[in-house]
C-alpha cells in the first residue's frame, strides 16, 4: 500500500515532464529542418557550347548566394543517360532505349517518324530545334497521349497556351 502511494505521488509530481517533452520534440521537428545542399551538380553539354555558357552564368549567380555549382561537361544524350542511371541505363528495372532520327527540319517527315516510333511502343518523344517541326510533333504526341519534350524550339504554341505556360 505504501509503495502504491509513493508511485502515485511520483506520477503526480512529475507528470508535467510529459507535456514538456512532447513540446520540445514538436519544436525540434518544426524549426530544425535539415539545411538544403550547398553543392549542386549540373550537366552542361560540351565546353564552349551554349548550355555550358549558361551553366557558367548560373555558377556565378549561385556563388553570390554561397552555393557551389559543379559543372559536368557532356557529349550528349548517351553521357547524360549514363549519369542519370549510374551507368545502368535503367529506371525502376526498365531499360531506357534511345533511338535517333533526323527530321531534316521537315514537319511531315518528323510526324511520319513519330508515328512509326509511337506505333513501335515509344512513350516519350524528345527534341528538334525547329519550332515548325516541334509544333507538329507536339500535336502528334498529344493525339497519341505520349510525352513530348521539345528541344530549344520556342514557338508560343509550345511554351504558352493562353494562361497556361508549358514547361
Amino acid at each position: 500500500m505504501q509503495n502504491l502511494k509513493q508511485l502515485g505521488l511520483f506520477v503526480r509530481t512529475n507528470l508535467w515532464i510529459i507535456p514538456l517533452a512532447l513540446l520540445l520534440v514538436w519544436l525540434l521537428f518544426r524549426f530544425l529542418d535539415p539545411a538544403p545542399p550547398k553543392v549542386l551538380v549540373m550537366t552542361t553539354g560540351s565546353e564552349g557550347g551554349s548550355y555550358h555558357r549558361f551553366g557558367l552564368a548560373m555558377q556565378r549567380e549561385l556563388a553570390k548566394q554561397n552555393l557551389e555549382l559543379q559543372l559536368r561537361p557532356s557529349r550528349g544524350s548517351l553521357d547524360n543517360l549514363q549519369r542519370l542511371t549510374d551507368g545502368s541505363g535503367e529506371v525502376d528495372g526498365r531499360e531506357i532505349e534511345l533511338d535517333f532520327a533526323d527530321d531534316a527540319g521537315d514537319p511531315a517527315k518528323a510526324v511520319g517518324l513519330a508515328k512509326d516510333a509511337i506505333g513501335s511502343g515509344t512513350q516519350i518523344i524528345a527534341g528538334t530545334v525547329s519550332s515548325g517541326v516541334a509544333l507538329s510533333l507536339a500535336e502528334q504526341a498529344e493525339q497519341n497521349e505520349v510525352l513530348y519534350i521539345s528541344g530549344p524550339a520556342a514557338a508560343d504554341g509550345l511554351t504558352f497556351d493562353g494562361d497556361l505556360v508549358r514547361w
